[in-house]
């Protein structure tokens, strides 16, 4: 599995995706994008989230003003390759080599937010997803200290 052509791949694609919608749709305010949920099961399917772009700045409401959600991210064709290659790859042994296959996606997804977000000036890219065991670490490793205090603020006040 090569984990950095898959991580440039879906860099290019989501920035890409970003781009043209902001072109096509001048009129709305594209303020953060979230790939949301994650969709696995365990000694089975890892499937990339779908792709939201958020227009009213309230980060923490999926409900709330999210176009055009959601987005595959990629093409259909591409979408069922990469994901039948990742379920390939982390059914290819043990429940152990799943979870580090899977551990591997997720850091990889982290980084795609992260890049993606630096191409797009700045722009929140974000994984957001409640029902995730890790959400917390999700939010935390794509939005800024500052995002996560403005728009999660729960989670400050857990602590």
């Amino acid at each position: 599995m090569d984990w950095t052509a898959l991580e440039d791949e879906l860099t290019d694609d989501l920035v890409r995706q970003v781009r043209e919608m902001m072109a096509e749709h001048p009129e709305l305010e594209f303020t953060a994008v979230t790939a949301a949920p994650l969709y696995y099961e365990t000694e089975g399917v890892i499937s990339l989230p779908p792709l939201g772009f958020n227009t009213d700045g309230e980060l923490s409401d999926l409900a709330g003003d999210w176009e055009f959600f959601p987005l595959d991210w990629l093409a259909p064709e591409r979408q069922s390759q990469v994901m039948r290659v990742l379920e390939e790859e982390a059914c290819r042994a043990d429940v152990e080599h799943w979870q580090v296959t899977f551990q591997l996606f997720v850091s990889m997804l982290i980084r795609v937010c992260q890049r993606s977000r630096r191409e797009l000036n700045g722009m929140p890219v974000y994984i957001h997803d409640p029902e995730d065991p890790g959400y917390e670490f999700l939010l935390r490793s794509t939005l800024t200290a500052d995002e996560v205090a403005e728009h999660f603020p729960e989670l400050d006040e857990a602590e």
